[in-house]
């Protein structure tokens, strides 16, 4: 059954199944297409309370690509899970291949309804600015399908070029015309005439008042910097903004 498999996935992954029970699982790995093989690609046997959450993760993932199985063969056709992707630290990232290519699989568990429909609206305002991103296949609650795109050689100046339309494409206020996200935490966009403004009370102040040390004191620490600085801000011309730009994205 599947939870027996997702049982002998998790004791797999964490090498805690004797040598006949570890050859019966690579066996599988071969025979079931959907399931075992994703657990050969994903699993790895390695030990210890850290290997053991991760395995638990791995394996809620798992049951989260079976649940979507018949949504995502609808959109791809017939494919098999290539492996776990690196690089995020919110969602689970798996590679997919099917006759019509690679893909991308984002999804995870106790995300924030919108997430992903959020995700997949920032990554079409990028590429309306003339930025290369993925297309997206499908934004679902829980899981964001998308091509996957090869990485090429790296190229600082074609990057340069590339935030440089994105800077170029300007609106007469500062915001959006919808709430996103940072990781999980849900961000007001509405719109606002100052820079300053929306900087500091949209986007620095509800991360401040997340901070247990964040008191009386040091906002008027914060208050007072903001009145600093908020005049040297204030002839920004608002422009189309990554939001989390670092090396890797």
């Amino acid at each position: 059954s599947d939870s027996q498999r997702l049982f002998f996935a998790k004791k797999y992954a964490c090498g805690k199944l004797r040598a006949r029970d570890r050859r019966a699982v690579r066996f599988r790995i071969h025979i079931d297409f959907h399931l075992c093989q994703f657990y050969g690609a994903v699993f790895a046997p390695v030990t210890g309370p850290a290997a053991e959450r991760k395995a638990l993760s791995y394996a809620a993932a798992v049951q989260l690509i079976m649940t979507n199985d018949q949504r995502i063969s609808a959109l791809i056709g017939q494919y098999a899970p290539a492996g776990r992707l690196g690089g995020g630290d919110i969602a689970d990232t798996f590679l997919l291949k099917s006759q019509q290519g690679k893909f991308v699989l984002k999804t995870g568990k106790h995300l924030p309804r919108g997430m992903f429909a959020s995700e997949a609206y920032s990554l079409s305002l990028l590429a309306t600015a003339g930025v290369s991103v993925p297309r997206v296949v499908a934004a679902e609650d829980d899981y964001l399908l998308l091509e996957y795109l090869e990485a090429g050689e790296r190229d600082d100046a074609a990057a340069g070029r590339m935030l440089a339309r994105l800077h170029a494409k300007k609106a007469s206020q500062s915001g959006l015309d919808r709430n996103t996200f940072l990781a999980t935490l849900l961000q007001n966009n509405t719109l606002s005439d100052a820079w300053a403004d929306f900087y500091f009370n949209q986007r620095l102040l509800p991360v401040l008042e997340r901070l247990p040390e964040y008191n009386a004191g040091e906002q008027a620490k914060w208050e007072k910097f903001f009145g600093k600085v908020a005049n040297l801000l204030a002839m920004v011309e608002p422009a189309l903004l990554h939001g989390d730009l670092w090396a890797g994205n």
